[in-house]
């Protein structure tokens, strides 16, 4: 191994790690992960939110995988974004689950008499009191190191996770890859 390269092996060591703990932790989790495909499903327009990092590495890519896909999803914050209404779906990232913004726009949501899915590192959190569904993303505390940055890993495994959870959706509704295409950004500069 090159050592000008050694932290770079490392840090991708530790997302490889991370991904392994996701995916033995999955059957852990079984239930609840059905119960958020569930929601996705039969929600008439799912929400999601993530403040910082989360919002740009799990919140905003899983709202266009879920276009692509052709439900109506929206990334909370857009300008765009419809008022959401009763039986909507939110879906919350938030690495501690103790953040205000995340707090707050839970709330309101719920307020709203929107269903709240919770993705998390954390839980036991006070954001996952009263939401319809946890999904605990394991890897954080049992395999970051020294090398990723904060809470990379986390973010990192909520991205790969919600991209597998599309797979699933895509499969469940039984979307060809001609039509992805279709529903795909075509005014790329």
């Amino acid at each position: 191994m090159n050592k000008e390269l050694a932290n770079i092996h490392a840090a991708l060591s530790e997302v490889f790690e991370g991904i392994q703990s996701l995916r033995k932790g999955l059957d852990e989790q079984a239930e609840a992960i059905e119960h958020f495909i569930k929601l996705l499903l039969h929600a008439p327009k799912i929400y999601a939110y993530g403040a910082g990092r989360s919002g740009l590495i799990s919140a905003k890519p899983f709202v266009m995988r879920l276009r692509h896909l052709g439900l109506e999803a929206y990334s909370v914050g857009d300008v765009e974004v419809p008022g959401l209404t009763e039986g909507d779906l939110l879906v919350v990232m938030s690495t501690s689950g103790t953040s205000a913004v995340p707090l707050l726009i839970a709330e309101q949501g719920k307020a709203l008499g929107a269903k709240l899915a919770l993705i998390t590192g954390n839980r036991h959190a006070p954001l996952a009191k009263g939401v319809d569904v946890v999904i605990e993303i394991k890897g954080q505390a049992q395999t970051q190191k020294k090398f990723l940055l904060l809470n990379s890993l986390l973010e990192q495994l909520s991205l790969i996770f919600l991209d597998a959870v599309t797979v699933e959706l895509k499969n469940r509704l039984e979307v060809t890859e001609d039509q992805l295409r279709k529903r795909h950004a075509n005014l790329d500069i």
